[in-house]
């Protein structure tokens, strides 16, 4: 007398098998494609989660790694992915992959520090290499901040970066970004550039002993001015500029605050 009892379905190409042991009262499905490949539709969407565009991805198991760069002219034109690559999922899934314009754009929203960050010291300040350069350097750089923001902590951001996939960087001051694997994208709603231009509350202002960087009403930096350290500036009004207190010293140069002598 048999002790067990085996049903086999047959496996073929496209169709599900079902197999069931009668003793231990498992039933097993295993889903078979064509040529034995697992299938998954990508799904590309911008930073505020609109469909830039899709296409299909292959592998032969469950949890194998696709390197997205082999996508070439299948990802959306000007535009950086997000990830290096995915794992595969069942068969017939179907993956969202955020993508970016390439460049330098203007973008709106809030992020909060991630828990674990590449530095282990929060999310760590990236500044622009150079005035025309398309990369990120390191701190410490002459007149630059230093440090960095705290876990769990959100901050406006006002532009975003992308120099290659997987390299992208958000603007949290006027000269100041963070990366993006670094945080977490939790908003996109827009936030106003400039919200309370009122009369200066002083008609001078003094930078602080460092280089003091300037920023548009826009929020846009001032690539090609600055302002020395320990100098004077007339000025006559104020305003916040994406959530930071700044002060015209020029038609459309602002100096924040906490660069300046109180």
């Amino acid at each position: 007398m048999l002790s067990s009892l085996f049903i086999s379905g047959l496996i073929l190409a496209g169709v599900t098998t079902t197999t069931v042991n009668a003793e231990a009262d498992i039933m097993q499905t295993t889903d078979t494609t064509e040529n034995n490949q697992i299938t998954n539709v990508i799904v590309f969407k911008d930073l505020t989660g609109k469909k830039m565009g899709s296409t299909t991805v292959t592998g032969k198991n469950v949890g194998d790694y696709v390197n997205l760069s082999s996508l070439g002219k299948n990802a959306p034109k000007s535009y950086d992915l997000a990830i290096d690559n995915l794992s595969l999922q069942a068969n017939g899934s179907t993956q969202n992959v955020t993508v970016v314009p390439q460049g330098r754009s203007r973008f709106y929203g809030v992020v909060r520090i991630n828990d674990q960050t590449e530095s282990g010291h929060g999310a760590m300040y990236h500044p622009f290499a150079g005035q025309d350069s398309e990369e990120f350097g390191t701190y410490p750089v002459p007149g630059t901040s230093l440090g960095g923001l705290a876990y769990g902590s959100e901050w406006k951001i006002f532009e975003v970066a992308s120099w290659g996939n997987n390299q992208i960087y958000y603007r949290v001051d006027p000269n100041d970004w963070i990366s993006a694997k670094d945080a977490t994208l939790i908003s996109t709603t827009p936030i106003a550039a400039s919200n309370s231009v009122q009369k200066s509350d002083r008609s001078v202002v003094t930078t602080k002993n460092q280089m003091a960087y300037l920023t548009r009403k826009d929020g846009s930096a001032v690539m090609n001015r600055d302002l020395g350290a320990n100098t004077p500036w007339f000025t006559d009004k104020m305003a916040l500029i994406n959530g930071v207190k700044m002060y015209r010293v020029a038609t459309d140069e602002w100096v924040k605050a906490s660069d300046i002598i109180e």
